[in-house]
């Protein structure tokens, strides 16, 4: 049940993250569109089954570099998804059995307070 609550909440967002502007122009799809397309990654339900956390990676088309991000929201599609700020990369989101998101980040320990 959980499965299939995460595949209906995440489903619609893989395919709207994944048209690319020039697609919705009518333009051809291209080797940069493939290269620089949206992807989904890591998801995850919430132990509840309320929440689904997940990992959305855009490329940047001039430079080519990677930068994921973590969303979070609602298993039933409802309302807005929300960006959560991580301080840096992320992946591989996780939710404890309390119901504690966990992820991992590529943030250095103090950065925020040297920088």
């Amino acid at each position: 049940m959980k499965t299939n609550s995460l595949l209906l909440a995440v489903a619609p967002l893989a395919v709207v993250y994944a048209a690319p502007a020039s697609a919705q122009q009518g333009a051809p799809f291209s080797s940069q569109d493939l290269v620089t397309l949206s992807r989904l990654g890591g998801t995850a339900v919430s132990p509840d089954g309320k929440t689904v956390a997940y990992i959305v990676t855009t490329t940047d088309p001039g430079s080519y570099k990677r930068t994921p991000t973590l969303w979070v929201r609602s298993a039933d599609g409802r309302g807005q998804p929300r960006r959560v700020d991580t301080g840096g990369s992320a992946s591989d989101p996780a939710f404890a059995a309390d119901g504690a998101l966990y992820y991992l980040s590529d943030r250095k320990v103090g950065e925020a307070e040297t920088t």
